[in-house]
């Protein structure tokens, strides 16, 4: 579940690049949500519904990214604009 857990990390931040805290945000984002699914498994939830659960508890990764200092992002919304 580790690799599936960080597979889904990396899709969610590949956006915004190598920002200089990324390994460390990652790490502990991934610690969490292994918590979490651990927690959602003892509670008697299968691996999907458990899995489903962890990643939906993220929230938005944009709303986490407020916090850091990065250029990619400002980088990708002026490409939408």
């Amino acid at each position: 579940m580790e690799k599936k857990l960080q597979k889904f990390l990396d899709e969610a931040f590949a956006q915004y690049g190598d920002f200089p805290a990324r390994a460390d945000v990652v790490a502990e984002l991934l610690g969490n949500l292994l918590e979490k699914y651990e927690d959602l498994k003892k509670q008697g939830k299968n691996d999907d519904e458990a899995y489903q659960a962890t990643v939906d508890s993220l929230g938005d990764v944009s709303e986490i990214m407020e916090q850091f200092p990065h250029a990619t992002v400002s980088a990708a919304h002026e490409s939408e604009a």
